[in-house]
């Protein structure tokens, strides 16, 4: 049996849990009492999630293309999050746009593809914006930071494509993470040594948060 439809299967087995949870939490946040400071915040993000789950799992059910689609598309918009939060140039984001739709497709099409040398042409390519544009002053750290974008972004992304059946898995363990996460920073992110930021770069991130998502994405 093929990956792909290893992959159909496992998607199809996760829309009970997925549709369970979603109806539990809807009922919940739907009778919450007006006078629950966070009401909104949680309607806010459970509808945020109504609309994640049909995609992610649509995408599954729709083969290696629907997979692809969704790679290159989380990519793409993470590329863009990421130049603006790392402040690269123009170049660079053209290197991240083109690996988030490139390297998700080869990972579809011809996976043997991704190996040492592709690699090593990704390491070319984060220096050649800065290399082309002839900037010694902040050229290597740009390239430092096109290269670690490449391996957090497109590179982590083809997993949705090549892993299967463990993709749809890591998938629901990412999104009941991210719920833990805000439960445990909210119940336990207040005060004490849990509610010591995690990094500068994003302050309302706390411990407490990263505690609930260990065990939430244990469950």
């Amino acid at each position: 049996m093929s990956a792909v439809l290893i992959a159909e299967e496992a998607a199809a087995r996760a829309v009970p849990l997925v549709a369970g949870v979603l109806g539990a939490g809807g009922v919940a946040v739907a009778v919450l009492p007006s006078k629950v400071r966070m009401r909104a915040e949680l309607r806010r993000r459970w509808r945020t999630w109504a609309l994640v789950a049909p995609v992610f799992l649509g995408a599954y059910f729709l083969g290696g293309g629907g997979t692809y689609a969704l790679a290159a598309g989380l990519g793409v918009i993470a590329a863009s999050e990421f130049v603006r939060m790392a402040g690269l140039e123009r170049g660079d984001h053209v290197v991240l746009a083109a690996a988030a739709v490139v390297l998700p497709a080869l990972a579809w099409l011809a996976p043997d593809l991704l190996d040492l040398r592709m690699a090593a042409l990704l390491l070319v390519a984060a220096a050649l914006p800065s290399v082309l544009a002839g900037d010694d002053r902040s050229g290597f750290t740009r390239t430092a930071r096109t290269a670690f974008g490449l391996l957090w972004i497109p590179v982590a992304l083809t997993g949705l494509v090549t892993l299967g059946e463990t993709a749809v898995a890591v998938g629901l363990a990412v999104a009941l993470g991210d719920v833990g996460a805000w439960c445990g920073g909210t119940a336990l992110g207040r005060r004490g040594p849990l509610a010591r930021p995690l990094s500068p770069l994003s302050p309302n991130k706390t411990w407490a948060g990263v505690l609930g998502a260990a065990v939430a994405t244990a469950g």
